[in-house]
């Protein structure tokens, strides 16, 4: 601590105001002039921020993955292991152990993804007589013209009475998509820390790069 205060006193700056020039100079500070690369006009700060969002995305894309193999790709193993095929053998989220877990029941509620395979008996039935119900409604209409249009209805799935299965038919496409492969938080985890140390490599070595590309191209 004494030597903080020494250093300080010998800057005439606080300790934030150190952090903060070190974080500038190191990583924000505008320079390089890499007119035979094209990018006299985009200051080194633009070109960190254009890396940070290609790592970015590529951490994000990893994550999602990792989520789609194992969150939703673990309940359709599930089901499948549980011989959830057909709607007389579909079960809750409770059944599958899923009624604590809420990834799970709003996968199962909304994820697109997971109901292209994964159905819902409750709803299908619900849709089937709604398809009935517009179909009488609209013959109504015909002698009453007056009437007003026939207003449908979004189904509301309840995971807590509801009942999911897998369509036989569906099964291969389900094992698919949703294959664990390659996909363990594990390996995502180890991926994103190399990804971050990589990304912070880049960024103190991006001026040394560039200006050996640009001293490249300027000499061909």
């Amino acid at each position: 601590m004494n030597l903080y205060y020494a250093i300080a006193a010998e800057t005439d700056t606080t300790f934030w105001e150190d952090v903060w020039n070190y974080l500038y100079d190191v990583y924000l500070r505008v320079d390089g002039n890499y007119q035979n690369l094209g990018l006299e006009k985009m200051p080194l700060f633009s070109i960190r921020l254009l890396v940070l969002g290609i790592f970015a995305g590529i951490i994000i894309a990893c994550v999602a993955m990792a989520y789609h193999k194992q969150i939703l790709g673990g309940a359709v193993r599930r089901l499948i292991e549980r011989g959830c095929l057909s709607p007389d053998k579909a079960m809750t989220a409770r059944e599958l152990g899923y009624l604590k877990n809420p990834l799970i029941k709003n996968a199962l509620a909304r994820s697109t993804s997971l109901r292209s395979v994964v159905k819902c008996v409750g709803e299908e039935e619900f849709y089937r007589q709604q398809t009935a119900d517009m179909e009488a409604y609209e013959e109504k209409r015909k002698s009453e013209p007056k009437l007003p249009r026939y207003k449908k209805r979004e189904y509301i799935v309840d995971t807590a009475t509801d009942r999911f299965y897998i369509p036989e038919d569906k099964r291969a496409r389900a094992e698919i998509k949703f294959e664990k492969k390659g996909s363990g938080w594990l390996s995502t985890v180890i991926s994103i820390v190399v990804m971050i140390v990589a990304f912070f490599v880049l960024l103190l070595v991006l001026p040394q790069i560039l200006g050996f590309l640009d001293d490249l191209f300027g000499g061909l």
